[in-house]
């Protein structure tokens, strides 16, 4: 970027009953801003009691971060469901042994949640 970093920032927020976040944004030296970020604050069984904050960088480009900003929590929400699922098959086996098969992707689970 000619001319110098780009210092305006953006700040947005929000609260639930629980947490209250906020997250601030400057573009700096780059053309666009090529970062996302992801707040769920209410995430579905088996993670109910947990919330998320996640900051993909662009390195470069903002198409992959933001994907990755609308991707991730399904694909937690898929490989939350395959551990759950994997421990309740066998209480007797140690947590440390389970295996889940294939990648944690969206298509890869036969369990949908909203």
């Amino acid at each position: 970027r000619v001319g110098g970093p780009l210092r305006q920032k953006k700040t947005e927020g929000g609260k639930s009953q629980k947490l209250e976040w906020a997250v601030c944004e400057m573009q700096g030296w780059r053309a666009a801003m090529e970062d996302a970020t992801c707040i769920v604050t209410s995430l579905p069984e088996p993670l109910a009691e947990q919330a998320l904050f996640a900051v993909f960088d662009g390195h470069g480009g903002s198409q992959v971060s933001h994907i990755a900003s609308k991707e991730f929590p399904k694909v937690l929400q898929v490989c939350a469901n395959k551990l759950q699922d994997a421990g309740t098959e066998d209480e007797k086996e140690p947590r440390e042994e389970l295996e889940i098969s294939g990648p944690c992707t969206p298509g890869s689970s036969s369990r949908s949640k909203p």
